[in-house]
């Protein structure tokens, strides 16, 4: 689309994604993609998954915990519920293994290829949960024909070391063995708990990778990859808010005026003991804060996933099955204050397994087409302490803590297909349709209470079930008027599967009535293009959302407690409407220049 003065530029790299489950130019496939690759992420810092939304338009990350427990938010379509039970609604996907909650989404990022970041429904070829898009983290896999390796070693502000490294080894002509490792610890933190000034912020984690490809024969080749981790860092602390009249009449003077005044009004522990500070001392950010240093994480990762590829010369036939153990561990201070008035600690054991089957075709045919079948299980076992030893009221209305034990399995069955037919030199047409099959079963659940030292069942053996079945797919079509621009139309449907409350029942089985999967019905126009002799890029897109049963919290008379509640199920239809813009520049070797722009309404 011109050329102009560009002997000093240099052209810009093309960016190569597996969106469709082929690779291909992300500049010729008509959807929304935002890409980064393993350069590129180390220059922008991105250390985690979590590091990614802040480089991406339309793309927020919201996390109920400070860090830990990631929610993606793609377009304003996200999951408004934080138990470990629930699923996210941007499907996050580790070499195309998919995470079932979002207490997974803080993948390490090391030996990284690339990430895709997927807008929009992606209903056809990634089903369930991608009601606002897909995630996508690639690593490295071994490479018979590569030999060395390389480390990354940063130090930093509150003595914060981070080292990667990697090293390939071939083994023979067909073979190879990659290992690769992260390691992230500090000795001090940004906060300053004021109860007793420690430095709060630590961080500790780590991870390894171990992988092995083999060629088995001329036409299959298959990998092996395996991986280990831990985080034991603290989370952030919360800053606690002023409610209550110090003189112990009730809420404060400014809250009932519907206004925060945090020299006025009290903490829970300044309602107790009049003595304690009050909320004005600590500072605005939360980098000094009443909150006990209590919150941190206790994550234990293993898994690993089988590839087999076998080429038939038209198709390729690609087997991956991945298997994860994920134990989520959260201490967690929610009303920010000195003592124990509202303290959690969350335990979620996940297990979760899959297998998928897809035929791709190769070669210069007719059509570019993928069939596949998807099956996957993940089972979740809860355990949930809330201590409220200190709170007074709570103590004589209901004892000194609350627990909560129940256990999930999830079963899912799909079946895919895709086609992208160019039906003429200019125009392609794309279509993509799949249907899911899913239940999860809630079983189990003790909800007990503790008081003068013993428990007492408040509800027991409390079960509930849900069925679904879905169709999702793709329809659109692509316009190349030029080797350096593409025009493209989609309307696509993608859905969030419906589930069942995880959080304490306290209104029993009226808690765990099953909510029902929320879908989005897309539409979308957009642009790509490249300008200067490939040195500047410039891709755009339109959108609107049709979004219909949107999950979330729902108020209720409780015919049970007599009282009004609040529950998880479908709040109603919402419309979104939008626009985004990116540019990247290269006028030469040294510069680059990244830009992005969205709208949302």
């Amino acid at each position: 689309l011109g050329t102009g003065n560009v002997a000093a530029a240099v052209p810009l790299e093309e960016i190569v994604v597996t969106a469709h489950k082929r690779q291909e130019s992300a500049q010729d496939v008509g959807m929304s993609i935002r890409s980064f690759g393993a350069e590129q992420l180390r220059e922008l810092g991105a250390g985690t998954l979590r590091d990614v939304p802040v480089f991406t338009p339309n793309v927020e990350l919201f996390d109920e915990y400070g860090t830990g427990q990631p929610t993606w938010v793609i377009r304003g379509v996200g999951l408004a519920d934080f138990n470990a039970n629930n699923t996210p609604t941007a499907a996050i996907y580790v070499d195309d293994v998919y995470m079932t909650s979002n207490v997974m989404g803080g993948v390490q990022l090391f030996d990284v290829q690339r990430v895709e970041v997927l807008k929009g429904p992606q209903g056809a070829l990634y089903g369930r949960n991608t009601s606002g898009g897909a995630v996508r983290g690639l690593t490295n896999a071994p490479d018979p024909a590569a030999d060395g390796g390389d480390v990354s070693l940063l130090y930093g502000r509150w003595g914060n070391a981070i080292a990667d490294g990697a090293v390939n080894v071939p083994v023979g002509e067909r073979a190879a063995v990659r290992f690769a490792g992260h390691w992230n610890q500090s000795n001090d933190g940004w906060q300053t708990s004021l109860v007793d000034g420690q430095e709060f912020g630590v961080q500790d984690a780590w991870a390894v990778r171990a992988g092995l490809s083999l060629g088995l024969g001329d036409r299959t080749e298959a990998l092996l990859s395996l991986h280990k981790g831990a985080d034991r860092s603290e989370t952030t602390l919360g800053r606690g808010i002023g409610l209550y009249d110090p003189a112990g009449n009730g809420y404060c003077a400014a809250i009932l005026e519907g206004r925060l005044d945090d020299s006025t009004c009290a903490l829970n522990a300044t309602f107790y003991d009049p003595e304690f500070r009050f909320p004005s001392v600590q500072s605005p950010n939360g980098e000094r804060t009443l909150s006990d240093p209590f919150n941190r994480l206790g994550n234990d990762s293993n898994g690993g996933f089988v590839r087999i590829e076998h080429d038939f010369g038209q198709a390729t036939l690609t087997a991956i099955t991945g298997i994860e153990r994920f134990d989520y561990e959260l201490h967690f201070d929610y009303d920010g204050s000195n003592g124990e008035f509202t303290h959690q600690h969350a335990r979620s054991d996940i297990e979760a397994w899959s297998q998928e089957l897809r035929l791709t075709s190769v070669g210069d045919g007719p059509a570019a087409w993928v069939v596949g079948f998807e099956y996957g299980e993940d089972e979740l076992a809860e355990n949930r302490d809330i201590m409220v030893g200190d709170d007074a009221v709570l103590v004589a209305q209901l004892g000194e803590a609350a627990n909560l034990r129940y256990s999930q399995k999830t079963e899912s069955l799909a079946a895919y297909g895709q086609v992208q037919w160019p039906f003429t030199e200019r125009w392609r047409l794309n279509a993509g349709l799949r249907y899911t099959d899913e239940s999860k079963a809630y079983r189990d659940s003790d909800f007990t209470i503790v008081a003068g030292g013993a428990s007492f069942p408040f509800y027991s053996g409390l079960s509930s079930r849900t069925d679904m079945s879905m169709w999702s797919g793709k329809l659109g079509i692509d316009f190349t008027p030029t080797d350096a621009a593409l025009l493209y139309a989609n309307v696509s449907k993608g859905f969030k599967s419906g589930g069942i409350f995880g959080g304490f029942p306290t209104s029993g089985d009226e808690a765990l009535v099953p909510y029902d999967p929320e879908t989005v019905y897309a539409y979308e126009i957009g642009f790509k293009s490249q300008w200067l002799g490939d040195t500047l890029r410039v891709n755009g897109a339109g959108f609107f959302y049709d979004y219909r049963d949107v999950q979330g919290y729902i108020t209720v008379f409780s015919e049970v407690t007599q009282t009004v509640i609040s529950r998880l199920s479908n709040q109603g239809n919402a419309e979104h409407e939008g626009a985004e813009l990116e540019v990247e520049w290269q006028p030469s070797e040294q510069w680059r220049l990244q830009a992005g722009a969205a709208w949302l309404d």
